[in-house]
């Protein structure tokens, strides 16, 4: 769930119809708002369950529901711990006060309401919450780049290949990304977790990593077992969106949308979109990088044998996109 990019909603759940207008009012005129206005509390909590806002203004009195109530219920949705809550209220003992900012109210407000102060107060709250997303998002982004440039400097030191490999296809997921219309900050997600796709790789054993020979048919399940061993390893890391993706890449991405791919034979719909990305980049870079029984294999031959697996390995859309990529004029001249 996001909030919209364009405006901030803010939550108002009044019993009385006139205040809910008189809210309405005061918050279009602050602009940027988006108003979403509820004359029932349990109304209110079933829909914020699915609704992300960036502030709740509420009526003490709500009955059937207790206000105390609606405040504790509010909090223990998901997302909604640090949403912040303004409580109107006509009950001026101190102790009542003290009763709401313990179960979870930001502030609580007097009534009658002067609507300057209001506006003030709204526009005070609302800040404080843009500025709380925002350092969480960039201490969330330092700590995942922190801990992928760990083991990607983990993957450097143990074999140069892999890391080769990693920064490659990192960097065409993300070209891959943006050609199929994905958003700036989806796009840069798609690159730092394609950075560990492989990294349960680092799992094998000494003469699998670094065999120069095409290896027997009985290494496969260790080779395979490199996809559950990304994902384990980094299922440490699930509070992080973009290390979870990362370990999504790393257990799926040998998925196939016909269902023979592994570990778990996954089909069509039950591969994500980013995971359909990163899979055709690895299998491309994988082709074109030189192996110690090969040579790398041109750009035309390893567009060629991805084509031939479309639909039925890969998605076709990432399939078109890739070759777009790969025959785009670089300096007035196509890709050889």
């Amino acid at each position: 769930m996001m909030e919209s990019s364009r405006s901030l909603r803010v939550a108002v759940i009044d019993e009385n119809a006139g205040n809910l207008n008189a809210f309405t009012r005061i918050l279009e005129k602050i602009g940027g708002v988006e108003p979403l206005t509820f004359s029932s509390a349990p109304a209110a909590l079933t829909q914020l369950a699915e609704t992300d806002v960036s502030l709740l203004i509420m009526d003490h009195h709500l009955p059937p529901v207790d206000g105390d109530e609606v405040i504790t219920k509010f909090r223990a949705l998901t997302g909604k711990a640090d949403v912040p809550v303004l409580v109107v209220s006509d009950d001026p003992a101190p102790e009542s006060r003290h009763r709401m900012v313990e179960r979870g109210a930001t502030m609580v407000l007097q009534k009658p309401v002067d609507r300057i102060e209001l506006t003030a107060i709204v526009k005070h709250l609302l800040h404080m919450r843009t500025e709380t997303r925002r350092l969480r998002h960039e201490l969330e982004g330092a700590v995942d780049r922190t801990c992928v440039a760990a083991l990607l400097g983990t993957a450097k030191l143990r074999d140069r290949g892999l890391f080769s490999h990693l920064e490659s296809v990192a960097e065409l997921s993300a070209t891959l990304a943006a050609m199929l219309g994905m958003k700036p900050e989806s796009i840069s997600q798609v690159r730092l977790a394609s950075r560990l796709h492989d990294i349960g790789k680092l799992v094998w054993q000494d003469r699998i990593l670094t065999s120069r020979e095409m290896l027997a048919s009985h290494d496969r399940v260790e080779v395979q077992a490199h996809a559950d061993a990304g994902a384990n390893l980094l299922a440490a890391f699930a509070n992080s969106p973009t290390l979870r993706l990362a370990a999504e890449m790393a257990r799926s991405h040998h998925e196939r949308l016909d269902g023979t791919g592994y570990p778990r034979g996954l089909k069509a719909d039950q591969i994500s979109t980013e995971v359909r990305i990163v899979s055709v980049a690895s299998a491309f870079v994988a082709m074109r990088s030189p192996r110690p029984y090969r040579e790398p294999l041109g750009i035309s031959v390893a567009l060629t044998h991805i084509q031939g697996l479309k639909d039925a390995a890969y998605d076709a859309e990432v399939v078109q996109a890739l070759q777009n990529t790969m025959t785009a004029p670089v300096s007035g001249e196509t890709r050889t």
